[in-house]
């Protein structure tokens, strides 16, 4: 697929404003294994050159499962065929049925890559590479075995690679139960592939042999690190801006929490031609591991990469636990309110120009609203194309949790109960309830009435006045209608607190 197509194919996308954008999809599978004996899955994945075709070969510990099925129903349009181990024809109509299988057996299907990549949103072509969810062409066992992690390998022609977020070793992947429940981006074919740290200024110019994918995915340090995939095509700002972009963003959200928020990252830099804005847009895929898919205007330079603000609020992201559709308002708020906030505390902006931004996003908010519930909008608002309102509602509702926590007592803030809830979202690798994730704050900070502010903004239908909280923290309009800072206010050093990042 050219650029001029993939360019025309998302763009009328994002002006759908699909939510999950910015986050991990919404709308992917969200079933519960079943609990059998069957044993582990072994995957041995093969591609032609083209990137047409995909052949894969499941080996089963143990007993089989009953059958393999797609993990999005969407990918049932691209199987080809599958085969047992005599080579016989498998029934698959809507699954692979196993049935006759035995113990400790292999069978093999076929998948259409080309389809695939041309009939999903989640695919996109650049030359000699395919990028594209593994929903598309991973199908899982069901039953699926208990604790068992599966296993997958590549064999890809020798000049092409493979980049991914799941861990590996010496080009063997290991896929946990969220591989097979949520998005994760792949990267297959001929591309650039680097390792940059993100805790620290030096970065690597570590280079990846494509005979052996996954050399950069497991490492000794205990730093976090990111392999960044680079798609063919042309960026001004050429390989060591990208680099330097993709670092400063990292250690403007690594002050959350006083480092980043995990320890392996995929980024997968795709150029799409020249554009208005550093960067169109940025996706958020946690299957397996961390991913973010940024789409980088060609004639982006490297100071103005560096000043974008959509790394940032991808990698906030990572802070938090993906939540259901119907509370996305909360995370994509907590994602925009520190967008502008970490870029002041990394002088990326002044604070006023943070404070002010924060406010015109909430002028955007509150012209797209239609007069349903803050939770209806969440749901349904990549059909609606209220994600305005749902990203900026979900700003302001951030910003109060922040104000309320840092009047409650000294040492309290947003920045605290985020980094204190870290340990229970990470061994809880499944979408929360956006009334979990503030039960969790309200454990960690104290009783301040999160869950009764978050049911009397869920339930709204009307975006909130921002001006009597504004004029709390000594923010005033001037005769132009802008923030002005008014230093007597009783909130001042709140105001000031939260953009240098002082408790």
């Amino acid at each position: 697929m050219s650029q001029g197509v993939f360019v025309g194919r998302i763009i009328p996308f994002l002006l759908l404003g699909l939510w999950s954008g910015c986050a991990s999809d919404p709308r992917g599978p969200r079933a519960e294994f079943s609990r059998a004996s069957a044993g582990a899955a072994h995957y041995s994945v093969a591609v032609n050159p083209e990137l047409s075709i995909l052949r894969a070969k499941v080996c089963f510990d143990g007993e089989a499962p009953e059958a393999l099925v797609p993990i999005v129903s969407d990918a049932k349009r691209f199987l080809l065929e599958a085969y047992g181990p005599e080579g016989e024809r498998l029934p698959s109509e809507g699954k692979i049925s196993l049935n006759g299988v035995s113990a400790g057996g292999c069978v093999r299907y076929v998948i259409d890559l080309m389809r695939a990549s041309r009939g999903s949103r989640f695919a996109l072509r650049q030359n000699r590479a395919l990028l594209i969810a593994q929903t598309l062409w991973l199908w899982r066992p069901d039953p699926a075995p208990v604790d068992e992690p599966a296993t997958i390998r590549f064999k890809l022609p020798s000049d092409y690679r493979v980049a991914t977020a799941w861990p590996g070793q010496r080009g063997r992947f290991i896929l946990d139960g969220s591989a097979f429940r949520e998005q994760a981006t792949v990267v297959i074919g001929a591309f650039r592939l680097e390792t940059i740290s993100l805790s620290d200024e030096e970065s690597s110019n570590e280079k990846t042999s494509p005979s052996d994918p996954s050399a950069a995915t497991t490492h000794s340090s205990p730093t976090s690190v990111a392999q960044l995939a680079i798609l063919d095509g042309h960026v001004e700002a050429g390989r060591e801006g990208v680099k330097r972009w993709i670092s400063e963003a990292a250690r403007a959200v690594s002050g959350i929490y006083g480092e980043f928020p995990v320890s392996r990252l995929l980024v997968a830099i795709v150029p799409i031609g020249e554009g208005f804005r550093p960067v169109a847009f940025g996706l958020v895929r946690r299957g397996g591991g961390a991913s973010v898919m940024l789409l980088v205007h060609g004639n982006a330079k490297t100071e103005e990469l560096v000043g974008d603000w959509t790394a940032i609020h991808e990698f906030v992201h990572l802070a938090t636990p993906h939540l259901r559709r119907q509370d996305a308002w909360i995370s994509e708020g907590i994602a925009t309110y520190y967008q502008e906030v970490l870029r002041a505390r990394a002088d990326l902006q002044s604070p006023l120009q943070a404070w002010r931004n924060l406010d015109r996003g909430f002028t955007r908010g509150r012209r797209v609203a239609t007069g349903r519930t803050l939770r209806q909008e969440a749901r349904d608002m990549h059909r609606t194309g209220a994600y305005r309102r749902v990203y900026w509602e979900g700003t302001f509702f951030a910003l109060e949790l922040d104000v309320r926590l840092r009047t409650h007592r000294a040492s309290s803030s947003l920045d605290r109960v985020i980094q204190e809830n870290r340990k229970t979202f990470q061994s809880r690798p499944v979408v929360w309830k956006g009334t979990e994730l503030l039960s969790s704050f309200e454990q960690i900070a104290g009783p301040r009435g999160f869950e009764r502010l978050y049911e009397q903004q869920a339930r709204g239908r009307d975006f909130p006045d921002p001006d009597p909280l504004f004029r709390r923290l000594g923010l005033v309009r001037n005769r132009d209608g802008e923030l002005e800072f008014d230093d007597d206010a009783e909130l001042a050093h709140v105001r000031d607190a939260i953009m240098s990042g002082l408790q």
